[in-house]
């Protein structure tokens, strides 16, 4: 139920070829009218094209957290350019990081070199750790017993919400910690009759999860359960149904690893048969809609090539909510690419071919 890291790739051409011919007959002149206003008919594409080709702009990488190599974090503060290194451990791959959005601080996931080695993804027994955005303060917030997957931050609060598998009994949860918090301190805030993930927050203090509860299972939105003191009780919070209005030619397949954008109206995400196997997955943006009684997602648009043979994963939304930064594997290496969703192009924002970008998150924009 839980969702990984993998990869893919971005292909596609609007480029018209010519055939040269001995003299120019009037089909001729009428197929090249006809081309030109396809090409002049194309030009004035605005909002959400499938125009899929890019370009390489290393200057528009946005300032955000990202793991370069699977070890080391980076942070980028700069207009132009990539980051700089705030943390490397030799003995762990350092994932999944998320930046606070009221605070400079970052949380993620370190798991031991021998589980990313040895060990299926649902063996794997992460730490959920944070850091100051400078590189101080780095603390590791569990303990390391269980399957501790996906950190993010609930978005009004300097709270942090994982996944934890335990493997003993196969059973999710969803537990609530802290950067001030020690190891064993953190609180269950899911209903523990129930297989349930978290996936990430609104700007309200909800979270969006994914569960097994009722019939069918599917997302929900969870509010927490506090007292009026507003400290976590434990207890089981609202539920409410999030319908997901998949099309038709879709139906066998599921969201993986959705994204909320800063003013909580889209959503980014992956379409896929199993969330654990992504080696073709496709990247779509669709409407999110919060209405108070019957909160739905619709309108999917693909932002990614719908034919092709590597990975795209991972939508990430920029500061400004104007961008989804995603990962894909195209060249051989993970690289970061940047879809504006006004004009629907796509930019190659990573510079090294040889290294491999994964996990961004923008500056104070929790996934």
């Amino acid at each position: 139920m839980i969702n990984y890291f993998v990869t893919t790739r971005i292909k596609e051409s609007n480029n018209l070829y010519f055939i040269k011919r001995q003299g120019i007959l009037i089909s001729d002149v009428l197929l090249i009218l006809f081309l030109f206003f396809m090409a002049f008919i194309s030009s004035c594409k605005t909002a959400n094209t499938n125009n899929f080709a890019y370009e390489k702009d290393n200057n528009d990488f946005p300032k955000g957290v990202y793991t370069l190599n699977w070890r080391s974090l980076y942070i980028k503060f700069d207009e132009k350019g990539e980051g700089e290194r705030i943390f490397k451990s030799y003995l762990h791959l350092n994932m999944k990081s998320s930046w606070s959005k009221v605070s400079d601080k970052i949380t993620f996931m370190q798991v031991s070199i021998a589980d990313g080695l040895f060990r299926e993804f649902k063996d794997w027994t992460p730490i959920i750790c944070s850091i100051n955005t400078d590189g101080t303060n780095f603390k590791k917030l569990t303990n390391g017993y269980f399957g501790d997957f996906n950190p993010t931050w609930v978005r009004n609060s300097e709270e942090i919400i994982f996944s934890r598998l335990d493997q003993a009994t196969n059973h999710w949860g969803i537990y609530l910690t802290s950067p001030t918090s020690c190891p064993g301190h953190e609180i269950l805030i899911s209903d523990s009759l129930f297989n349930e993930v978290s996936v990430t927050a609104l700007n309200d203090g909800r979270i969006l999860i994914e569960s097994d509860k009722g019939d069918k299972g599917g997302f929900f939105l969870l509010e927490i359960d506090r007292d009026s003191l507003q400290n976590v009780t434990g207890n089981v919070g609202k539920y409410q149904k999030l319908i997901i209005e998949i099309p038709e030619n879709m139906e066998h397949l599921r969201l993986v690893r959705p994204s909320i954008s800063p003013d909580n109206t889209k959503v980014g995400f992956e379409l896929a048969e199993d969330p654990w196997i992504m080696d073709n997955t496709i990247l779509y943006l669709a409407d999110l809609d919060l209405n108070k009684y019957t909160p739905r997602i619709t309108g999917f648009f693909p932002i990614v090539a719908l034919e092709k043979n590597y990975s795209t994963i991972y939508a990430k939304w920029t500061n400004d909510g104007n961008s989804i930064i995603y990962v894909s594997n195209q060249t051989g290496k993970y690289q970061f690419y940047k879809y504006d969703i006004f004009s629907g192009k796509t930019k190659r924002i990573s510079s090294n071919d040889n290294l491999d970008y994964t996990y961004f998150s923008a500056q104070n924009t929790p996934n």
